[in-house]
């Protein structure tokens, strides 16, 4: 009688898993689209105005609301304030 040996097991080869990563956050920047346009400190003229921006100013929008006011951040200070939707460049 013959006795042939187990065969030896084999490892799986490891399987690299799939990296999870954070997706990259969207920015809607956009620019002053209109000449020294109030920044107010809520979404309508009954706020006070925080700062007059000229044309070419670039913001970040970080919301809109229904009425089409938009909450910004400056680019170049980080100040925040509403606006007018219409009154900023297409993003």
């Amino acid at each position: 009688m013959i006795i042939t040996p187990a065969p030896t097991p084999v490892a799986a080869e490891p399987v690299a898993e799939p990296v999870a990563t954070e997706p990259e956050p969207l920015y809607d920047i956009r620019a002053v689209a209109g000449d020294w346009v109030n920044m107010r400190s809520g979404p309508s003229t009954d706020f006070r105005v925080l700062d007059t921006l000229p044309r070419g100013t670039e913001a970040e929008v970080l919301e809109v609301d229904a009425d089409g006011w938009a909450r910004i951040r400056l680019m170049g200070n980080g100040q925040e304030g509403w606006m007018a939707e219409r009154l900023l460049t297409d993003g």
